[in-house]
């Protein structure tokens, strides 16, 4: 009997694959509840299934990215068999299963991203940027009926459930970097790219996430050190950022709720070590002090998968700092906080080993095949970093469907089983 195997053969799989990842990514910056972005993870590894080719297992097994993310899972799995809250554990390992089946996926059966790959980003791009217009005009738009002070504009912002301001800010400031991109790759008119960086940008300084504000110029630097252009252009390019930056600066000052959160910003700076005016607003600061005390303890292993913030929160009761939420004081151990930094959260979970290997996928790009690196993928692990500085951003599903599938996307594929 004729083996029928592989159901979907050529272009009929790259097709119905690509239709897969437009499908994730055009949900992606709005995570509606229906239909579910993990719709498009199932359709992806449906049709990989119906269209497998023993030959993908070739590739995988030499993929180094591949190889790195499996042994990032494997530690988050291991946790499972020490830690004091198993039940956050398993939530733990399925919101997180994303960031090694893309990697895993794009390994093994790279012809879709190597075909595909600057539609799917366009197309990621585009759809942030509807997404950023429909949250301005629907967040101005509530704002105004609410008749609230300018500065609470920003709270206004966040509309869909799944994708608050911190996350969308973040796919908004490597969506400017797409379209710089997609211009160099001469995908893109240089005033279709600038009309949706225009809008990125409002919808940047709108939310108010600070971090990015410090983001978006690494991102620029990180873009222009690594994209292999010539000497003038990358002048304009670096003369595009400078404005690009003004542009946000700009537009944040004249924003009360911008203003008002940069002006929060020095209060928390000058709080750090101790109340100032009467008033302690600096979270961050005394998460990450007894966050630190958390690793001390646990160095080694970590305190196993879902269990780190049980163990912040413990510490958290000899903390003396008193807060103030506009109605009544507060501490912090009456709220469960994660770490508020993706890095001390992974080295409080999972101990040395797996914080080296988190930190090391970030890192490695820049050693392994390090002339492939382009100025898309170097601004896009800048940003990534500089927001998981102040954000435990894979605590969320914002936050992983987003990392691990452009990371997939920017750095796994190598070559085809046919070589190329």
């Amino acid at each position: 009997m004729q083996n029928k195997w592989p159901i979907l053969k050529g272009n009929l799989a790259l097709q119905l694959c690509f239709v897969a990842l437009l499908l994730y990514t055009v949900l992606l910056p709005f995570q509606p509840f229906f239909p579910p972005i993990t719709s498009g993870i199932v359709a992806f590894w449906l049709v990989y299934l119906l269209s497998f080719q023993k030959e993908r297992l070739a590739l995988l097994l030499k993929n180094q990215y591949a190889q790195l993310w499996f042994f990032y899972y494997l530690i988050l799995t291991l946790g499972l068999f020490y830690t004091s809250n198993p039940d956050e554990a398993a939530i733990d390992l399925v919101l997180k299963i994303s960031l090694v089946l893309w990697p895993l996926g794009f390994a093994s059966w790279p012809e879709p991203i190597i075909q595909y790959k600057s539609a799917i980003l366009s197309v990621f791009a585009w759809s942030t940027v509807a997404s950023a217009f429909a949250l301005t005009v629907i967040g101005v738009s509530r704002w105004l009926e609410a008749d609230a002070d300018g500065s609470q504009l920003y709270q206004f912002m966040s509309i869909w459930d799944w994708l608050p301001n911190h996350y969308m800010a973040m796919y908004a400031s490597f969506s400017v970097f797409i379209f710089i991109h997609l211009y160099l790759q001469k995908q893109h008119s240089i005033w279709i790219s600038l009309l949706g960086i225009s809008v990125l940008i409002v919808l940047i300084a709108l939310t108010s996430v600070r971090i990015q504000f410090a983001a978006l110029p690494l991102g620029g630097l990180f873009f222009l050190f690594f994209q292999k252009t010539s000497g003038p252009l990358k002048k304009r390019l670096a003369l595009l950022s400078a404005l690009g930056f003004c542009a946000v600066v700009g537009i944040a000052v004249l924003v009360p709720s911008s203003r008002s959160r940069l002006a929060e910003t020095f209060d928390e700076l000058r709080s750090i070590n101790g109340m100032v005016e009467s008033k302690q607003t600096n979270h961050r600061v005394y998460l990450w002090r007894y966050g630190a005390d958390v690793i001390a303890e646990n160095f080694w292993l970590g305190t196993g998968s879902g269990a780190a913030n049980d163990a912040l929160n413990e510490k958290l009761k000899d903390c003396p700092a008193k807060f103030w939420n506009g109605k009544r004081h507060y501490y912090l151990s009456e709220y469960q906080y994660n770490y508020h930094n993706a890095f001390l959260q992974h080295f409080a979970t999972h101990g040395i080993i797996g914080f080296l290997i988190f930190v090391g996928i970030f890192v490695w790009p820049f050693f392994y095949r390090r002339h492939t690196i382009n100025g898309l993928g170097a601004a896009f692990l800048a940003i990534s970093a500089v927001s998981f500085f102040t954000e435990s951003m894979l605590e969320r599903q914002a936050g992983v469907l987003f990392f691990g599938f452009f990371y997939a996307l920017l750095f796994v594929p190598e070559k085809s089983i046919s070589g190329k």
